[in-house]
This record gives structure tokens, sequence and C-alpha cells, in this order.
């Protein structure tokens, strides 16, 4: 496997970082592994709110994010889970958003940045958000 996992344990997060280069034909092979592991250390450490640097390279093929999206359950993402994904690759940048907003959609809560200071704003307070447009959104 040649995508690394690392983690430090804060106070409030668990932050995880996710580097190296996807191995070709295994992308949703590895993901699956990583993922559990991200959320076995939530477990271990008694925490809710995750933030996870995204600085692997490689794209995985569109068939196995739909797969993974539709398997979130599977890997150990429960519902209280909080997840803030720091997008930090151009291939990270395409392939992430379809996962998040299958995981939006079926009531998980995850969100994507391109920075460290909003993922933590994020995810350390309670915003309340209403879409009235596809791209307005209110904060309190």
């Amino acid at each position: 496997m040649a995508l690394i996992l690392s983690h430090e344990v804060h106070e409030d997060y668990l932050e995880v970082e996710i580097a190296g280069k996807r191995v070709p034909q295994l992308e949703y092979e590895e993901s699956l592994i990583l993922w559990k592991s991200v959320f076995e250390l939530c477990e271990k450490y008694d925490k809710k709110n995750i933030m996870v640097k995204l600085k692997a390279r490689g794209r995985m093929p569109m068939r196995g994010r739909i797969t993974y999206a539709f398997n979130l359950e599977e890997i150990g993402w429960q519902k209280h889970h909080k997840v803030a994904g720091i997008t930090l690759t151009s291939q990270i940048k395409n392939d992430a958003p379809l996962v998040v907003k299958f995981a939006n959609s079926a009531g998980y809560n995850a969100k994507l940045f391109s920075n460290e200071a909003d993922a933590l704003d994020w995810l350390l307070n309670d915003h309340i958000e209403l879409s009235f447009q596809s791209d307005t959104t209110l904060k309190e």
C-alpha cells in the first residue's frame, strides 16, 4: 500500500493525514483500509470530530468513488462523526466532492475545505447553515 496514514490526537478532535501515491488498480481497497483505520482511531481515542488532510496523489476511478460512497457505514463512519476534509492536491479536489455529496445526502456530516483554519472553525463550532440557493449560505 503506497498511501500512508498518520494521526495526531487533540483535545477536541482527531487530526489525520493521508499522503502518498495511490496504487493503480487498488485505489478502492486502499481507501477502505485507510478509512476503516481512521474510524478505529476515533473509537480508540473517543473522538467524533475528525480533520483529514488529504494529500494523496492519483485518482480513484469513478466506479470506486461511487462504491465507496455507498459503503460508508461498512468502514465505520457513524452519523455522529463530523469530518472536515482539507483538499491539498488537484486529484483530491476532483474526486472528494462526489463522496462528500453522497455522504451528506445520506445524513453524514462532512465538508471540504482548502485551508486548515476554515476546516477547524467548522469542525469545532456549531454553524447553522441555511441554503436558499446553491451558491448562498447563511451562517449564525
